[in-house]
């Protein structure tokens, strides 16, 4: 997207960061990219992804009426015809952060049907070979997939130029880090999709970490370090190893030219398990802080793709 002049340094216009609120500009610019996603993903002809459309549209507003809007269930403004200008005409005097838990509550919805129906119309078909039918189911849910990226890239893109201080990461909105390390946890997330346990943990770690009034940076340390866990265990050939330490000693054997690497994997995870340990505080304890924290899940989210783009699939 084109920057314009007054919002490159040093434009007079250019905005302050927006922590603790969100302009009128940011704020229409997510509620047309939700709405314009919708207005195109119902027009997809194929039954299976018009269903996983309607599902996802239903799910959204059960879960936004009772959390964000607080409207009662019957309210005629919910009714087919009429929710989304009801909500059109809500979305003005909403709080700033309702907005954001508005926009994440939908990107969930999609996320969630797309990646249900999926494994759901796989199963429906088993007279077909294993190879052909993936290759058929990823071919009908790639277009919701496309679009589905296509919503959170403009998303992102609206953030930064709106001078937003949050940032979506796996489609949880969180306070800026380096555009690096976006990437980082958006690849391993990607990365994790073969092993949805893991995968499950690091978007746990992610969430614990961006609460805007309570995180919970230790719970945010032991979820990242599950997902570690679990990617190991999976990596390793033959019997599964019954611990992490185990796991990473097998996979170290694998790559002898890579000690050093693993050395410091194995402090590393040491490092985040005492921090992840720390949530039953004794008196007097120190409190996991907010940058140990974010060390730790930026650094499990690279030890993943790093493991990932250098050892075999799971093992069958």
């Amino acid at each position: 997207m084109r920057q314009l002049f007054s919002e490159r340094p040093p434009g007079l216009m250019r905005q302050s960061v927006q922590i603790d609120s969100m302009a009128d500009k940011l704020s229409n610019r997510l509620h047309n990219a939700i709405r314009r996603h919708h207005d195109f993903t119902i027009g997809y002809n194929h039954e299976c992804i018009k269903n996983t459309v309607t599902d996802a549209v239903e799910d959204f507003f059960r879960e936004i009426v009772d959390s964000c809007l607080e409207w009662p269930c019957h309210d005629r403004r919910l009714e087919e015809g009429r929710r989304w200008n009801s909500l059109a005409d809500a979305w003005p005097k909403l709080a700033w952060y309702t907005k954001y838990d508005i926009v994440e509550a939908y990107l969930h919805a999609y996320r969630a049907r797309i990646e249900g129906d999926r494994l759901l119309f796989e199963a429906m078909r088993p007279e077909h070979e294993e190879a052909a039918r993936q290759r058929h189911v990823e071919d009908l849910f790639r277009p919701l997939l496309d679009k589905h990226q296509e919503l959170t890239r403009n998303i992102q893109e609206g953030l930064v130029r709106d001078n937003s201080a949050y940032r979506l990461v796996g489609d949880q909105f969180t306070r800026i880090i380096d555009d690096v390390e976006i990437d980082a946890v958006d690849d391993a997330l990607d990365n994790l999709g073969p092993w949805p346990e893991a995968r499950a943990h690091l978007t746990k770690a992610i969430g614990f970490l961006g609460v805007r009034e309570d995180p919970d940076y230790a719970n945010a340390a032991k979820e990242a370090l599950s997902a570690i866990e679990g990617i190991c265990k999976s990596l390793c050939k033959g019997r599964t190893p019954a611990t992490l330490g185990r796991a990473l000693k097998a996979l170290k054997h694998s790559e002898p030219d890579r000690d050093d690497l693993y050395e410091a994997f194995d402090r590393m995870l040491t490092f985040a398990n005492n921090v992840g340990s720390r949530h039953a505080l004794k008196p007097g304890g120190t409190p996991t802080t907010e940058a140990e924290a974010r060390v730790i899940v930026i650094t499990c989210s690279a030890l993943v793709n790093f493991l990932v783009a250098t050892h075999a699939a799971p093992t069958e």
